[in-house]
């Protein structure tokens, strides 16, 4: 179920991938910073948030290429804006900048991609390549689930709701 105060402070989105670009020149994604790193033995870390629920993989992770996050981002714009809510709708989101990291599980026939996403003033304080990591922060930090085959999202949740 989607939390729509959680969803009001999501007023920007910026894509991550799996490795960061050379350069921002390089990056397809929204965010002019590009996105921040995740190394595949701290993939799992992004599962365990204190402040909100996460999915529970089982089986192994994979860190999404930067063309699977190109395309989640651009559906997760799509996403936001088809909301009921003004506030999408006039494209104010770009007003505040969020980043996330990105990780990879199967269940089933499915694949799945994890967002975990943190203002961006947050998104620097973390050592290269580990999760990050935020207890409360209610709308700072969120995270949400993408259905690669189906372009769906679900388990939108923002930390402390």
């Amino acid at each position: 179920m989607f939390h729509l105060d959680a969803a009001i402070a999501v007023l920007s989105i910026s894509a991550l991938m799996s490795t960061i670009p050379a350069s921002a020149e390089d990056w397809a994604g929204l965010s002019p910073r590009g996105p921040i790193g995740i190394k595949i033995e701290n993939a799992h870390r992004v599962f365990e948030q204190c402040s909100r629920s996460t999915p529970k993989p089982s089986g192994s992770l994979w860190l999404p290429s930067e063309q699977e996050i190109t395309h989640m981002e651009q559906r997760l714009v799509e996403f936001f804006a088809s909301l009921d809510n003004h506030t999408f709708s006039d494209r104010r989101w770009s007003a505040l900048a969020y980043r996330g990291q990105h990780v990879g599980y199967g269940f089933g026939s499915e694949r799945y991609i994890y967002g975990a996403y943190v203002r961006e003033s947050f998104a620097g304080n973390q050592s290269a390549g580990d999760a990050i990591l935020l207890c409360d922060g209610g709308p700072a930090a969120w995270g949400i689930l993408f259905n690669v085959e189906t372009g769906e999202f679900s388990e939108f949740v923002s930390n402390g709701r």
